[in-house]
């Protein structure tokens, strides 16, 4: 009889582990993906910042181009475009996490082009390289 119930108690504790276990793998997963939703909502932010303040700079001088003669090209990651007297602080908007904003378009008269990375969805915006332009987040 005692044998019996030793083969019980075991067999709980083990089931104990393992359901505590999955809780803590769950937990973590969790943790993880939030994680990643608050940096891929930050990204937006920047991204819907930039483009409100690309907008004012073209409202005002009805082009972009200058944009690029203040140093904001191709190939360049966007805080180290020189736009402090548009932009204050720009060099402070840098993704969360080990991707980039990089401007990907020397600004024209009338576009421009900033690609950046969503680890996950996003509204209807799939994970993976997105682009910021005159039209939007693409």
């Amino acid at each position: 009889m005692a044998l019996v119930l030793s083969k019980k108690l075991v067999i709980t504790i083990a089931a104990s582990v393992v359901v505590i276990v999955l809780v803590i793998v769950g937990y973590i997963q969790f943790s993880k993906s939030d994680q990643a939703r608050t940096r891929d909502l930050a990204r937006l932010s920047d991204m819907r910042f930039i483009q409100a303040e690309f907008e004012l700079i073209f409202n005002n001088e009805n082009t972009f181009e200058n944009i690029a003669t203040e140093g904001c090209v191709e190939g360049q990651m966007l805080y180290q475009c020189t736009l402090f007297e548009y932009i204050p602080g720009i060099y402070e908007i840098k993704d969360p996490s080990g991707f980039s904003y990089k401007v990907t378009q020397t600004p024209t008269a009338d576009n421009y082009e900033i690609t950046f990375t969503l680890e996950g969805k996003a509204g209807n915006l799939l994970p993976g390289e997105h682009t910021l332009s005159r039209v939007g987040i693409e």
